[in-house]
């Protein structure tokens, strides 16, 4: 087994979008249950709907542990280059708590989420906010499907970082690999490219982080949805250990399990699709574990 050196360190979340994108939180144990109970497990990043609430119980009484939501994603970029894309992301943008809301309707969170140009559109609005507001709060930037989106808004992050602000980035590499394959996920021709950019941001903020207010966190994708995940079966013992390294050599990554599916099930489980989608839950849960990603 390869083994992250630092991994008791490393907390890590799972995204609620493994139940649908519309999937509710509090009924996260249907498919990642078995996850409680295991070291280092942080909790959940909701996706933030209008209807979120702050505090949630499961349907056993039981508390939702919420460590980030997620809230706006792009809009108006070159990437979204056909009309039903545009059109996709703006509705789905509507149905996301608005940015200023988010910030302050989750104080108690951890973290919340918005991608770059969310992040740019807003940037007067949150940077007078300074971080009053919800102090012990990180805004976390996410990088798009973009070549340059990780150099881009590490820098957005700095910027945010010396307004006083508790920010970080969320470096989505299933994103910078669809950047760096021009429109697909090449995994193989560009893992090592990728390794040595995350490492490069990683290093650029620890170097800028003079006020100690920047937080770095990495989404891992491995749904079976192509267009926004790795298909992790193509994922190598090397690769792996690739991972396990740059871990070891910045051991303050967040990271946060990704998992979206296909079809329907990209949308909403079944009960029947929710035991299906524990199952392949389990198993590539176990392929983290047995490659030193996570600790059991």
């Amino acid at each position: 087994m390869i083994k992250s050196q630092l991994m008791s360190e490393r907390e890590f979340c799972v995204s609620s979008d493994s139940l649908g994108v519309l999937g509710n939180p509090k009924k996260w144990r249907d498919v990642y249950g078995f996850l409680e109970g295991m070291k280092n497990f942080a909790g959940i990043e909701a996706i933030g709907w209008s209807w979120l609430k702050s505090s949630m119980a499961s349907e056993d009484g039981t508390s939702v542990k919420i460590k980030g939501v997620h809230g706006r994603v792009s809009r108006n970029v070159d990437w979204l280059n056909d009309p039903k894309s545009k059109i996709t992301q703006a509705v789905i943008n509507e149905i996301l708590v608005p940015t200023f809301d988010l910030v302050t309707k989750f104080p108690n969170q951890n973290y919340v989420l918005i991608h770059s140009t969310e992040a740019r559109i807003k940037e007067s609005e949150l940077i007078k906010m300074n971080g009053k507001t919800c102090p012990n709060q990180t805004l976390f930037i996410e990088n798009e499907p973009t070549k340059d989106s990780l150099k881009t808004t590490a820098e957005q992050v700095v910027a945010f970082a010396r307004t006083g602000k508790n920010t970080g980035i969320m470096m989505d590499i299933g994103h910078h690999l669809f950047g760096l394959g021009e429109g697909q996920i090449v995994l193989k021709k560009d893992w090592e490219t990728l390794i040595q950019d995350i490492s490069d941001t990683t290093e650029y903020l620890n170097q800028n982080n003079d006020n100690g207010k920047i937080k770095i966190g990495m989404h891992l994708p491995v749904g079976d949805n192509s267009t926004d995940s790795i298909n992790i079966d193509q994922i190598t013992k090397a690769m792996w250990s690739d991972l396990c390294q740059l871990f070891d050599k910045h051991p303050q990554i967040l990271l946060v399990i990704e998992n979206q599916q296909n079809g329907i099930d990209l949308v909403h489980l079944t009960p029947t699709q929710a035991r299906k989608q524990r199952h392949r839950n389990n198993e590539k849960v176990g392929i983290l574990i047995e490659n030193g990603i996570i600790q059991e």
